[in-house]
């Protein structure tokens, strides 16, 4: 299995998390952006003022970001946690160009 980073915790198959994550974390962002420029309040067409719906959005994707968050030791508490191995493998196209380097 294909290990990334220094630690070699993080995998291949930890791909998809990693891209739900970043995608999340992106639209938090926009959405506190976009809060920045029209206010937490916004006034219907009637005339009422109710809560930016953006609030909702920014609110749901920051809970989100937090579960993968943990899931992935990113906060003080869960990376505690983590327990790193203390030799990691080669990746497959480290152990071929070892081979090949012995053979030639």
């Amino acid at each position: 299995m294909r290990h990334y980073g220094q630690s070699g915790v993080i995998t291949q198959v930890d791909r998809a998390g990693l891209v739900a994550y970043c995608l999340i974390y992106a639209r938090a962002m926009e959405a506190e952006r976009q809060l920045a420029s029209t206010g937490l309040v916004i006034t219907t067409e009637k005339g009422q003022q109710v809560q930016n719906p953006l609030v909702r959005i920014a609110d749901r994707a920051w809970a989100e970001a937090r579960a993968y968050e943990v899931e992935f030791g990113m906060t003080p508490s869960s990376r505690s946690r983590v327990s790193v191995p203390e030799e990691i493998g080669e990746d497959e196209f480290t152990s071929f160009l070892k081979n090949k380097a012995a053979e030639g």
